[in-house]
């Protein structure tokens, strides 16, 4: 098995890297007519024309996998995946004038642990959800002053990851509410658009029962016993006896 780095850089910054995995070894020369193929997938210029059978399935995987990884990686929640910015902003806030409520609203926001667990929690819930205060204790150390404002987003109406926002517990929180929800909207669009124009493979999850059906399920108390016999003896005895 032979591996290949993917790096997707998008227009406001974000650089994802993967590694994708070949049956095939790749030279140099063919790696970078699948990187054409890449090249043309997202742009819809300059589509090549002379890949081989072979290089076409796997740019045409790789490139299912590469993109759908990025857009959804979010929904397993790892802690490398998550984007924070906006910690100048809290100074705004006459709340966080104190520096021991600051140094506590900044402790669960640079807590990557507590976080996912907050934003999953919302992914789980596929609602808007809100935390103030002793909310926050299950999260954190302490009860940090503050409040944190979630809402997940969606592919094909399938959440598959979630964005919040951390404040003061004093917040207009109607008009947050709402851009959140406008906030959610726009980018489940726009991803649910893109999985359908780039045409990228996206297996829904379905959700199973973790039991089996009653009819195919095998109950101890249901069964016999069951006698074990060494049927070579009892052919040895019989014969003997004869």
């Amino acid at each position: 098995m032979h591996r290949c780095l993917s790096v997707v850089m998008t227009n406001f910054g974000t650089v994802r890297t993967d590694i994708l995995h070949s049956e095939i070894k790749l030279s140099a020369f063919r790696a970078k007519r699948i990187e054409s193929y890449f090249h043309w997938r997202l742009t819809k210029l300059d589509e090549p024309k002379d890949l081989d059978e072979e290089e076409q399935e796997l740019a045409h995987r790789w490139y299912n996998e590469a993109i759908i990884r990025f857009i959804v990686g979010y929904t397993h929640f790892i802690e490398r995946d998550m984007y924070r910015t906006g910690f100048s902003k809290l100074l705004h806030y006459p709340e966080f004038d104190n520096a021991q409520a600051l140094a506590k609203a900044l402790s669960l926001f640079e807590n990557r642990h507590g976080m996912n667990l907050i934003l999953k929690e919302c992914f789980i819930k596929d609602a808007l959800q809100v935390w103030i205060e002793s909310d926050l204790k299950q999260f954190s150390q302490g009860s940090p002053d503050c409040s944190v404002i979630a809402i997940p987003y969606y592919i094909n109406q399938k959440p598959v990851g979630a964005v919040g926002i951390l404040g003061p517990m004093r917040l207009p929180y109607r008009e947050i509410f709402g851009t959140l929800k406008h906030y959610s909207q726009v980018v489940s669009e726009v991803i649910t658009r893109n999985i359908y124009k780039y045409q990228i493979s996206y297996r829904e999850p379905v959700d199973l029962p973790i039991e089996l059906p009653e009819n195919q399920r095998l109950l101890l108390e249901k069964t016999q016993s069951m006698l074990l016999e060494d049927k070579t003896i009892e052919a040895k005895g019989a014969h003997t006896n004869d």
